[in-house]
């Protein structure tokens, strides 16, 4: 929707530290990395400024940043956003990302944080629908679950969408290696223990 308003989405998985996340950035917008940090931070930037569209900046899984890599996303928020701002970035993670931010170390961080949204579980029929959608995009085209194993897998998921993606996964490898056309409440349990027994 943002692309179809005549913004440019630049996306990228956030992961290591500073210069990990400056680089994803620069080849997000289709740059060359420079071989240094403070160049990292200043080319971008300047290149933001002079995008003919509005440049919306994603990061995401923000908490497997370090310390060191959340500064520089801060350092990066100083360049020029007083007058005309290069940039709208958007920083999505885990439920961890709040107590991350909370620390006392992030405070000039959590500062500049303008909107903040912390997404609920899903209820057990939007999970239902959830689920419907991500099979029918994978191609199923009957049913796959029945009506206790997703309630089953609603139960242990707590209607977190990942909890959910990974649960159904494991179940459908289970009802495969175990020759079964469909998942029920036995492939849910199985899927679990599978999952808790995993370092």
């Amino acid at each position: 929707k943002l692309a179809a308003r005549g913004h440019r989405v630049l996306y990228t998985p956030g992961a290591g530290g500073a210069f990990g996340v400056l680089r994803s950035l620069h080849y997000a917008l289709g740059l060359k990395t420079p071989h240094f940090k403070a160049d990292l931070s200043k080319r971008f930037v300047e290149a933001c400024s002079a995008a003919d569209e509005p440049l919306v900046v994603m990061i995401d899984e923000v908490q497997l940043i370090d310390a060191d890599g959340l500064q520089q996303l801060r350092l990066l928020l100083n360049r020029d956003f007083d007058t005309r701002p290069p940039f709208v970035l958007v920083l999505t993670g885990c439920p961890e990302l709040r107590e991350i931010l909370a620390q006392p170390l992030m405070t000039s961080l959590r500062k500049r944080v303008l909107t903040s949204y912390h997404v609920e579980g899903l209820t057990e029929e939007e999970a239902r629908l959830y689920l419907e959608h991500h099979l029918q995009l994978a191609g199923a085209r009957r049913k796959l679950f029945d009506a206790t194993a997703i309630r089953e897998l609603y139960g242990h998921s707590r209607g977190n969408p990942k909890a959910i993606n990974q649960l159904a996964l494991t179940a459908l490898m289970v009802a495969a290696s175990t020759g079964k056309a469909s998942v029920g409440i036995d492939q849910i349990r199985q899927a679990v223990k599978e999952l808790e027994a995993r370092p």
